[in-house]
């Protein structure tokens, strides 16, 4: 019982009269009575999850119906279930819904906000109200196989993929909670049931001529100036949109550019070797926008970098919205590169800081080829002047 907590009494319970908000009586071990502003008294009891760790709350019942006596019975039933590591609410014997299996599982998941807002729609609105109100141990492969081919026949097929993933994980996590003992999900073919969607080749352009014709239009952009700045920093350096727009002056250390891990799709830093005609831009902005955090500040607040919309609506402004979005800058360099330039294929998509070998060797290859993709991004930067 709770150092200071005066246990309760069948008195004091009766003379607990209603107030304007509810409160809580303390009995001691996790156990109180909340009073309710209607009157009504309830037996609930606030204890941590054996699994999840989290703060939970179950409710015994109303006052008088469950007396002191027994719900101070029933504290101790649920303190010797949570000694036994079993969440009180599913103790052993009594069947484990889907759903609240899933956010146990969710709740464990070492994941940010934003993707398990992700997590939490996709079981809400696709999983839980097909298989949600099943016992985890009745679940067949034929359950499960109804989820994904309902959504894929609605047209959502990466989404139908997404759910058989989150399917998989949850019944897996029931295996090792030892409640059941096979993974159904894990069974199905993904492939042969709802084939992954044909693969969207982002938009680019190779032609050497067009390229010029590009790499001037957005000098010569009319709008907002930090944009073709923006633009033409990530063409000279490969890099991805978001890396390139929101690029700080903290980041830059000379002719290198540090990206640290959380800006990263692949959520590892990476230094990036920064050509002539980039660190040229980068004073440009210095003496522009140098008192934003950011190089390439938004025209409506110098507290966050231009959007990803505002870089694409300038390249349907020049005229090559149906040839080329800003991702495919990216693919533009790769195809150059690998043709043209004779650098070797690892030294090129370490530039674009692809993922490939070991997690040794790339680190070792960022090491490795940084003094090669300086040589490779003035390369690259004299052949797109050279077009002009």
């Amino acid at each position: 019982m709770a150092r200071g907590v005066v246990p309760l009494s069948d008195t004091k319970i009766r003379q607990a009269k209603p107030r304007e908000k509810p409160y809580k009586l303390f009995d001691g071990g996790g156990l109180y009575l909340y009073v309710s502003p209607k009157g009504a008294k309830s037996w609930r009891m606030k204890y941590r999850h054996p699994v999840t760790k989290k703060d939970q709350t179950i409710t015994f019942g109303l006052y008088p119906g469950i007396s002191l006596k027994r719900a101070r019975e029933m504290r101790e039933e649920v303190r010797s279930a949570l000694i036994d590591g079993l969440d009180p609410k599913c103790p052993a014997g009594e069947e484990v819904r889907f759903r609240d299996l899933a956010t146990e599982w969710l709740d464990l998941q070492k994941i940010g906000n934003k993707h398990r807002r992700f997590q939490r729609g996709r079981l809400d609105n696709h999983i839980n109200p097909r298989i949600g109100d099943l016992p985890i141990d009745k679940i067949t492969r034929r359950d499960v196989a109804r989820v994904l081919t309902e959504v894929y026949a609605a047209g959502k097929e990466e989404t139908a993929g997404r759910l058989h993933s989150i399917i998989t994980s949850v019944l897996r996590y029931a295996v090792a909670r030892g409640l059941i003992e096979h993974n159904v999900a894990a069974d199905i073919d993904r492939a042969t049931l709802i084939p992954p969607p044909e693969k969207k080749h982002l938009r680019t352009i190779t032609n050497p001529k067009e390229i010029g014709h590009f790499v001037q239009a957005v000098k010569e952009y009319p709008g907002y100036w930090v944009t073709s700045r923006a633009l033409l920093l990530q063409l000279y350096t490969a890099t991805r949109p978001g890396e390139a727009r929101g690029m700080r002056w903290d980041e830059i250390d000379g002719d290198l550019w540090h990206i640290p891990a959380h800006r990263m799709k692949m959520k590892r830093p990476h230094t990036v070797p920064l050509s002539v005609p980039a660190r040229q831009i980068i004073e440009e902005m210095r003496g522009f926008c140098g008192d934003s955090e950011f190089v390439f500040p938004s025209p409506f607040s110098k507290t966050r970098p231009i959007s990803n919309n505002t870089v694409n609506v300038a390249i349907k402004r020049i005229g090559y919205g149906d040839k080329l979005v800003a991702h495919g800058l990216r693919s533009m360099f790769s195809t150059i590169a690998h043709e043209q330039s004779g650098f070797p294929h690892e030294v090129i998509e370490a530039q674009l800081a692809h993922a490939t070998g070991s997690e040794v060797s790339r680190a070792y290859n960022r090491a490795e080829y940084l003094d090669e993709r300086r040589k490779l991004v003035e390369w690259w930067a004299g052949w797109l002047e050279g077009l002009a």
